[in-house]
């Protein structure tokens, strides 16, 4: 039989298990895996002395199977290989005779010749890789068998966590602890170095017994393209520079359980990519390796796939690629495009390659300002203003530009004197001084007035503006500025609580404009603001039934971060209605503010406030409050203030600490503006604060809006915020980020590189997760936490 015998000792019972009954039963036998499985051995260990026909489809002469009259057993092994019609149809022909027992053997999953007998002829026992794992009983058994002595279960796990119960990883590993006297005084048998040796002989092996057994053209092509886990028929022929891949890819697929194909969207395993990972190595020049990762970011570029196209070139060191896709995302504004994203590739650069492009200063000057660093973003600024005064012809036309665009555009600007900003632009747009940047006036949020700046002093001439400034605002910002004024003063009026009638009058003037431009984003405002008001008249299904709706166009549009919007207003309508397991599965996937506070994702910062306090998670909630509080003070940000104030209140007041003082200041503000909404939306917990003693008001008739406001959403929403959620204990933002990584099919060590942590603390957060999700391992937890959208 195969080599494999020598590579395996012993058997997990389960496998064997299926085998006798088989056996009993006369059922045809198919058992694949990847090599090492010890698939061969177990059949051999199996039969024993029993009589038998063995057929290897690779090399057998087929006289082999015209022997059957002497024996009842047949087994076919390296079916993968199999290629002659005639055989097959031999094979076929032998499944109907009942009194013979097949046993095939692959490496890869049953073929579709294959799979028509099994569904008209005879069902097959089907024994796969997770029957071929070792369980932790069979792991320590062997280990013991082999004289080896382990101290704890410690030992045992990593063994299997790292091998993940293949038994030519586990034999190779015993191999190498004995090889190198373990274990020593004070020393754990095995350990991360000592694995990362045994992989080296086992990627040998594999050499040996898999990849020299295949054409060598194939195995080319798999090693060109597994620089990439996963890809299309496209992009293996883009890397891989073959007009033949379509044919390598089906004869990969064939020969074994190393690349899985699920609509039009292929797979390495892990294991192919890393071992080929060092096939290039030994085999590629490193010029040849860069020209593999070359074609692929070419093709990533081609194809809008901004982040892998930079990735891409990273790894082939192209400097002036990833400069052309920076200069190309500092065009446009930041909620539309990768630019905050892409901090890692703009700040890595060196600051003289970064003086000689317009577009890269004025990238990394808004970057700087994203990420709440005022002073380095001034000092980009500077820097372009003394390349617009010492450029001349289009170099200084675009610097001027520029200029123009982030003295609007800029967040920690605010917004103070932009109505004067726009009036100037306008002036040199006309005398075609300039030509400015995309911008974005929502950041892809709800909102007019509280988007990409705060219009709240706009509010307060509301009508007057939008009549000085109606024809000049769509002049400057093109296309972001349709249906500009008739949303912001349809949201104007919303915050006031003036007449509905005039508010959807207003919305739907302002989405049409919005729709024929093709700005998602500004109709998004509309549908947002139509959903608040059905909200408000305690109609929630109809707000959903919306925003839904819209959700279904954003996907469409490829517009995600509109999508997470969307999904953080259906979180907050779940809160009124008191629907706790939305409220929960949305949690699990929202932004992580303890990894980095991104400015843009204020939104839904929010939220988790808001869930954090009806959790009685206090801490979180004012961890969270400080830093939207700080966020909102510095860049003057008067909406998002007095929500955090008022929500600072609410915290401070179920903590038993002074709050009437804050709370007379917030709504004296409140009504400097006449907003009445961002205090009565937070419905009866609000309400029962403004009972509690006769709060100072100016205006009467302000007074009544708002106490009005705040009853009818107490009364429609009693439950708002009175819950603490319907997990006991929800998946940690760490833990979560471990689920994902393995979803994509990242090892524990890949995952404890990428997230800066040990593998023992992947190994913890794992376990956690899969207590949690109430299952009993990784597939089964990818599986549920899909169900749930958590990833």
């Amino acid at each position: 039989m195969s080599e494999e015998r020598d590579g395996f000792y012993v058997f997990p019972e389960r496998a064997k298990a299926k085998l006798r009954k088989a056996y009993t039963e006369k059922q045809p036998v198919y058992i694949y895996g990847m090599v090492g499985y010890g698939k061969t051995a177990l059949v051999e260990q199996f039969l024993g002395k029993k009589k038998y026909i063995y057929f290897d489809a690779a090399t057998s002469p087929l006289a082999c199977l015209e022997a059957l009259h002497t024996q009842s057993i047949l087994v076919v092994d390296n079916l993968q290989f199999l290629e002659d019609e005639f055989v097959k149809d031999r094979l076929l022909e032998l499944i109907r005779q009942p009194d013979l027992w097949l046993i095939f053997i692959s490496r890869s999953k049953c073929p579709s010749w294959l799979i028509s007998a099994y569904l008209k002829y005879r069902s097959f026992c089907t024994i796969t890789e997770t029957d071929l794992e070792l369980s932790e009983e069979e792991i320590r058994n062997y280990i013991k068998g082999r004289g080896i002595e382990v101290s704890g279960a410690n030992d045992i796990r990593f063994v299997q966590s790292y091998c993940r119960g293949h038994g030519l990883a586990i034999r190779l590993l015993c191999d190498q602890a004995l090889i190198e006297g373990r274990p020593e005084a004070g020393q754990d048998v095995f350990d991360l170095d000592l694995f990362e040796r045994s992989r080296l002989v086992f990627w040998d092996y594999v050499d040996r017994e898999v990849y020299q057994k295949w054409d060598d053209e194939l195995i080319d092509f798999i090693m060109k393209v597994s620089i990439v886990q996963e890809f299309t028929l496209e992009l293996a022929t883009a890397i891989s520079g073959s007009a033949r891949a379509r044919y390598y890819l089906e004869a990969a697929v064939g020969v074994g359980n190393f690349v899985k194909v699920e609509k039009g969207i292929y797979r390495f395993e892990e294991n192919v990519v890393q071992s080929m990972e060092r096939r290039r190595y030994l085999k590629l020049t490193q010029e040849q390796v860069y020209e593999l990762y070359y074609n692929a970011g070419l093709y990533y570029r081609k194809h809008g796939q901004v982040m892998q196209a930079l990735e891409m070139f990273q790894k082939c060191h192209h400097v002036g690629q990833i400069s052309e896709i920076l200069i190309e995302n500092a065009k446009y504004n930041p909620s539309i495009t990768y630019i905050y994203e892409l901090r890692k590739y703009y700040l890595e650069m060196d600051e003289k390659a970064v003086q000689d492009k317009v577009e890269l200063i004025a990238g990394l000057c808004m970057i700087q300002s994203l990420r709440l660093n005022v002073e380095q973003s001034e000092y980009w600024y500077s820097v372009l203003r003394e390349k617009e005064r010492q450029s001349e012809g289009k170099t200084k036309r675009l610097a001027k530009s520029y200029l123009a665009y982030l003295d609007i555009a800029l967040p920690h600007r605010g917004s103070s004197n932009i109505a004067e900003l726009i009036k100037k632009s306008a002036t040199l747009l006309m005398n075609r001084e300039i030509s400015l940047p995309e911008f974005s006036v929502t950041s892809n949020a709800p909102t007019m007035m509280n988007g990409g700046k705060d219009f709240c002093e706009w509010s307060r001439r509301d009508k007057e503006l939008a009549i000085t400034l109606g024809k000049i605002v769509p002049f400057v910002l093109g296309k972001a500025g349709e249906g500009l004024v008739e949303l912001a003063l349809a949201e104007s009026s919303f915050e006031k609580g003036l007449d509905d009638y005039e508010v959807m009058r207003l919305i739907a003037k302002g989405q049409m404009k919005a729709d024929a431009a093709g700005r998602l984003e500004q109709s998004y405002v509309g549908a947002g603001l139509m959903a608040r008001l059905h909200l408000y008249n305690g109609h929630p299904e109809d707000a959903r039934e919306l925003l839904v709706s819209f959700r279904e166009r954003a996907i469409a549009e490829e517009k995600q971060k509109i999508v997470w919007n969307i999904e953080n207003m259906l979180c907050q309508i779940a809160m009124y209605t008191e629907q706790k397991t939305e409220v929960d599965n949305w949690l699990l996937q929202a932004p992580d503010e303890n990894q980095e506070f991104y400015c843009m994702e204020r939104y839904r910062y929010l939220t988790k406030v808001h869930i954090y306090l009806a959790m009685k998670r206090y801490d979180a909630a004012n961890a969270l409050l400080q830093k939207l509080l700080y966020y909102a003070q510095m860049y003057g940000r008067t909406y998002i203030q007095m929500e955090c104030e008022l929500l600072d209140v609410l915290l401070q007041k179920e903590l038993g600490l002074p709050w009437e003082d804050h709370f007379q200041k917030l709504l004296s503000q409140a009504e400097s503006y006449g907003f009445t909404r961002v205090i009565s939306q937070e419905a009866g917990m609000v309400y029962r604060l403004l009972k509690v003693k006769n709060w100072t008001f100016r205006d009467n008739s302000y007074k009544k809006r708002l106490f009005m406001e705040s009853e009818k959403m107490a009364k429609q929403y009693p439950g708002y915020m009175s819950f603490q959620g319907k997990l006991e204990e929800p998946i940690e933002d760490k833990a979560l980020q471990i689920l994902k990584l393995q979803a994509l099919g990242c090892s524990n060590e890949m995952i404890a590189e990428e997230l800066h942590i040990s593998v023992s603390t992947v190994k913890y957060h794992c376990r956690e997760n899969y207590r949690k999700l109430g299952v009993n391992g990784k597939a089964a937890a990818i599986a549920e936490a899909r169900k749930r959208r958590l990833i």
